[in-house]
């Protein structure tokens, strides 16, 4: 067997050894599915925060949320991304 050959033998069987052994890194602080309903409290500090970042460009003013908005808008049709319902 030719150096080229016994070489590449041993790379191959390292790699072979790191796939075997080195596991997937689960998160440690996996955190709970999002609700599919928000709540008022969320609502305004999503505004709250989105308006903060508005103050930081001139001439922006405050947005507010619009209640007659709110009642039209319909759920999310189909299924949700990574198969949450």
């Amino acid at each position: 067997m030719g150096r080229f050959t016994a070489g590449a033998l041993a790379v191959a069987a390292a790699v072979l050894t790191v796939l075997a052994t080195v596991q997937p890194v689960q998160a440690v602080d996996a955190r709970p599915p999002l609700p599919d309903t928000t709540t008022e409290e969320f609502n305004e500090e999503c505004l709250a925060a989105h308006n903060s970042y508005r103050t930081q460009h001139r001439g922006l003013k405050p947005v507010h949320r619009d209640q007659d908005a709110d009642g039209r808008a319909r759920p999310c049709p189909g299924p949700h991304p990574a198969g949450r319902q």
